[in-house]
């Protein structure tokens, strides 16, 4: 289930959409290594900001599952990991939040057949 949302800022958007695929396959290979998702289960979404961002250039926003397995040093690692790859990729600064979501809480209906 882990859902990414990656907002850039405007004057980031050039790089971003030169770098989407690295972009989104780095993401992908963070969240299915460092916190053990299922490929197919991984939504990315990179978005700009209408403007210039108040605060840092990418935000990066990860909801997934709260399982045993993605304790608090696995969530803080992966968040590591995500800030890093994205300031590599996008040359920004970047703010990184992990939110687990109890699996009693969640409702979820997806197209069937696609990823």
């Amino acid at each position: 289930m882990p859902i990414a949302q990656i907002i850039v800022s405007e004057p980031l958007v050039p790089v971003v959409r030169q770098r989407a695929d690295a972009l989104t396959a780095e993401v992908v290979r963070i969240l299915t290594a460092d916190l053990f998702a299922s490929p197919d289960l991984v939504q990315v979404v990179l978005t700009s900001a209408i403007a210039p961002a108040f605060g840092k250039d990418v935000l990066c926003q990860v909801f997934h599952r709260a399982t045993d397995a993605r304790t608090s040093q696995v969530r803080a690692d992966a968040a590591k990991a995500l800030r890093l790859a994205l300031e590599r990729l996008t040359g920004g600064s970047v703010r990184v939040r992990l939110m687990a979501l109890e699996p009693a809480i969640i409702a979820a209906s997806d197209t069937q057949g696609t990823l």
